[in-house]
């Protein structure tokens, strides 16, 4: 599922294994990350931290970031 609007990009996104996001620079919008299930690292910036289940984290645009 995904939504893209002039001001919104907003994706369903189901990881498996090692699947991820490699690191990228998104310039156009800020990101919501939202942990539905199980668990995920995170790296926004060079900074890392875990998501889990009902967590939320904002990426600036502009910011690069990853997710594993």
């Amino acid at each position: 599922w995904g939504y893209q609007g002039d001001d919104l990009n907003a994706n369903l996104v189901v990881f498996h294994g090692t699947d991820g996001v490699a690191t990228h620079v998104n310039s156009e919008v800020d990101v919501l990350i939202v942990g539905i299930a199980g668990a995920g690292i995170v790296e926004v910036d060079g900074e890392r931290a875990t998501l889990g289940a009902g967590q939320a984290l904002i990426v600036p645009k502009g910011v690069a970031r990853s997710l594993a």
